[in-house]
């Protein structure tokens, strides 16, 4: 009789213990920051209550967006069986998302452009267009909006009334634009005569910079031919000049990397190569290409050429040992291209390796890290645009692939 209330008290014990293990409990309420990301999950722990590590937990929803800032969600904690995979037990708490960070990648900026200004071409025939000269409101300070004025160069073949547009690319917002009119004047008491070049469109070797990075030192060539409208100036010399630029805006700190003084035929062929700094930061940089003349008499209206490059850091030696390091950029299937609501990412070997993939838009702000658990992302809520992904592995090997949002 003993030996069997024994076993019964042990068996209430052992019951007892297993039911409350198997207890859950919630937090009534949370306030979950966004912090600096465009979307971040939401973990398990800052839901739940001292879990308990041997069941598996899962939320009705994870994922929050600067679409739900100042919103409050119910959000339901599920406890499940590591073993089935079945619920065992489920809470629930009020999630309200906010965007603490000063300044905050969630605040839409405000545009307004002026109604009208009036700008003077400089000596050498153009002038240039910054955001600041457009917005009536300050457009520094907020390092996840990027402005962009279009067409930001004009020059004689502008004399007079011109259309712009002024156009912020944020973060985390969709994009937004408002246009002005810009009146371009020639200061010159006698207006000088202004001769259209038209041209092809410039050839880069590496090609498609827009797309594959290049390293400080790299040589880079180019050719571009230019027609004369008209054959009086085939005895005039010009200025071809080319500036590496941290922005799409000729200024002073502009690197000039080639500069050229050729004699103008009806068909003038311009090639040329430079050398990228060794000591230049990574980042993304602009090619500025224009033509002008000193010669007083004559102004030359041609579209300057701009090229985007992005420029990342070379590999050391020392870093990779004596191992080959091989692009493995082909071993991996994106698709589609261009996309839409969903992106699939595949390995033609082992998706396993992967550590980190990241997206960027074209401007290099992360825009979301994706969760490497899995194959197929939802990418539904960004703009159309280009973009970068970026796949780090665990040998600390990345790749860089371009995609375009539709």
């Amino acid at each position: 009789m003993k030996n069997i209330t024994f076993y019964l008290v042990l068996f209430s014990l052992i019951f007892s213990t297993k039911l409350a293990l198997g207890q859950l409990a919630c937090r009534a309420n949370i306030i979950f920051d966004l912090g600096t990301n465009c979307v971040t999950s939401l973990p398990v722990d800052s839901v739940g209550v001292r879990l308990d590590p041997s069941y598996n937990y899962t939320l009705s929803r994870s994922e929050f967006s600067c679409d739900d800032v100042g919103r409050t969600f119910p959000v339901t904690l599920q406890q499940r069986n590591r073993r089935t995979g079945s619920i065992v037990n489920t809470c629930w708490t009020n999630v309200t998302i906010v965007s603490n960070s000063i300044p905050s990648p969630c605040t839409r900026p405000i545009l307004y452009c002026r109604s009208e200004i009036t700008v003077y071409l400089n000596e050498e025939g153009y002038v240039v267009l910054r955001p600041d000269m457009i917005s009536i409101l300050p457009v520094t300070g907020n390092p996840y909006s990027v402005y962009d004025v279009y067409p930001n160069i004009l020059d004689c073949g502008n004399i007079g009334n011109n259309s712009v547009r002024l156009s912020v690319i944020s973060a985390c917002i969709p994009s937004d634009f408002c246009t002005m009119n810009v009146v371009v004047r020639d200061t010159h008491r006698f207006r000088p005569t202004c001769h259209y070049i038209n041209y092809d469109r410039m050839q880069f070797y590496p090609a498609n910079l827009d797309q594959n990075p290049v390293f400080p030192g790299s040589v880079i060539s180019f050719r571009n031919n230019v027609f004369l409208q008209y054959n009086n100036l085939t005895s005039e010399s010009f200025e071809f000049k080319m500036l590496l630029s941290k922005d799409n805006l000729p200024d002073g700190q502009d690197l000039l990397v080639n500069h050229q003084v050729l004699q103008f035929k009806y068909k003038t062929s311009i090639t040329g190569k430079f050398e990228l700094p060794k000591n230049l930061p990574p980042g993304t940089y602009y090619l500025l290409a224009d033509i002008f003349s000193k010669n007083a008499k004559y102004r030359y209206a041609y579209h300057t050429v701009v090229q985007r490059i992005y420029v990342r850091k070379a590999p050391k030696i020392n870093e990779l040992g004596s191992r080959i390091h091989v692009d493995k950029e082909n071993e991996y299937q994106i698709f589609p291209n261009p996309f839409q609501n969903e992106l699939n990412i595949h390995s033609l070997d082992d998706f396993d390796r992967i550590t980190k993939l990241e997206l960027y838009n074209v401007y290099g702000v992360l825009v979301q890290e994706f969760n490497i658990n899995q194959n197929v992302f939802d990418v539904s809520k960004f703009v159309p645009g280009t973009y970068l992904i970026r796949i780090t592995e665990k040998d600390g090997h990345q790749t860089i692939h371009k995609l375009l949002k539709q």
